[in-house]
């Protein structure tokens, strides 16, 4: 070979490594899309137990307001999407943040995300979030319009809905993904005082098919500070099966120990059938057991134990604009019972009606 020739081969080696810097960096530099979403769902909720004030039960954090026209969740949120980064900033308003944020700092209670997210490799198959993100456990959102039944069922609303840390992801095919988080502890954007471990968490995600997901989501964390420490365990799994079809069904089980506490264990089952493109039915049945009272203490109650029954009607004119009753019955167990700032009852019956919209918008 000739000495020219080598040269030649020489100067084209450094060309396929440039031009997949290039293509890198131009990756990285093109631009991002920006989305804005309004939301907002009003409801009214007679509660046949009539609280004169206040929210109906301490344990419940959605259309929480008896005999009166509310808000339970009005939302702005931007959202920024780019190959290689993302960022959610999401503000909120409403008797939903007012029930569920009452531990955090004023300021924080409005808002329902703030996150940043970067890409780690090449194919984006590998992701880092920081910031206020939703919860990794459950299979029901903050957003009643995003769940086949009006009302949030025990299981979402005994675990959290958000966390505060960072999240490592993986999704390696459109089958599965992985996820590991660290965050500040159960719902909670402030750490507790003087507690110096943080939490963990995790969640496997199987698609078999499109209308077919399995989930598995675990938590570890601590409860107190370090002098009082309990860990505090978790495990939620859920399949949702024949996805978007006539019948469709959720079966999910959460399970929970605490160190000197005991365990708690909510199942629950959700049936939806389509009566036509623009409506449906959903009847859920569910259980929540909580012997030691570590998630839901009601006063006069020695143990929880709840028996819940509801059904459900869908109207949705166009995707985004959904008009929804509800009838849901709660049994308490021998030693429960259901109070409110005028007694105690042994079961609990609500109707609910909710008006939701979701508007989005979207610049490239």
């Amino acid at each position: 070979m000739k000495i020219k020739h080598i040269l030649l081969l020489l100067g084209m080696a450094p060309m396929p490594l440039m031009a997949q810097q290039d293509s890198t960096n131009l990756s990285w530099k093109s631009k991002p899309s920006i989305s804005l979403m309004g939301y907002v769902d009003t409801y009214y909720a007679y509660d046949f137990n009539e609280p004169s004030t206040g929210p109906r039960q301490n344990f419940i954090y959605n259309f929480n307001r008896h005999n009166e026209f509310n808000i339970n969740l009005g939302l702005i949120q931007l959202e920024v999407e780019h190959d290689k980064y993302r960022a959610q900033l999401g503000f909120q308003t409403g008797t939903y943040p007012q029930d569920n944020y009452t531990p955090e700092q004023e300021l924080m209670s409005n808002i329902n995300s703030a996150s940043v997210g970067i890409s780690l490799d090449k194919s984006n198959k590998w992701w880092l979030d920081a910031g206020v993100f939703p919860s990794n456990l459950g299979f029901e959102s903050a957003m009643s319009i995003k769940n086949w039944t009006l009302s949030r069922s025990l299981v979402a609303e005994s675990s959290p809905y958000y966390l505060a840390g960072s999240k490592l992801s993986f999704t390696p095919s459109e089958k599965w993904s992985y996820t590991f988080l660290v965050s500040n502890g159960w719902q909670k954007i402030r750490r507790t005082p003087n507690n110096s471990l943080p939490s963990f968490g995790s969640q496997v995600v199987y698609t078999p098919k499109a209308n077919i997901e399995l989930n598995w989501s675990t938590y570890v964390g601590p409860e107190g500070d370090d002098a009082s420490r309990e860990m505090r365990y978790f495990n939620n799994l859920f399949a949702i099966l024949n996805k978007d079809k006539k019948w469709s069904w959720i079966l999910g089980l959460d399970a929970g120990f605490q160190e000197n506490q005991g365990i708690w264990a909510a199942p629950v089952l959700i049936s939806r059938v389509k009566l036509s493109p623009a409506s449906s039915l959903a009847f859920r049945a569910e259980y929540f057991g909580d012997a030691g009272n570590i998630i839901i203490s009601q006063p006069f109650s020695l143990q929880t134990e709840i028996f819940g029954f509801s059904v459900n009607y869908d109207y949705r004119p166009v995707e985004n604009v959904a008009l929804r009753f509800e009838a849901r019955y709660f049994e308490g167990g021998e030693y429960f019972s259901f109070s409110n700032v005028d007694g105690a009852y042994s079961n609990n019956l609500c109707l609910l009606a909710s008006l939701a919209i979701q508007l989005d918008k979207k610049w490239k």
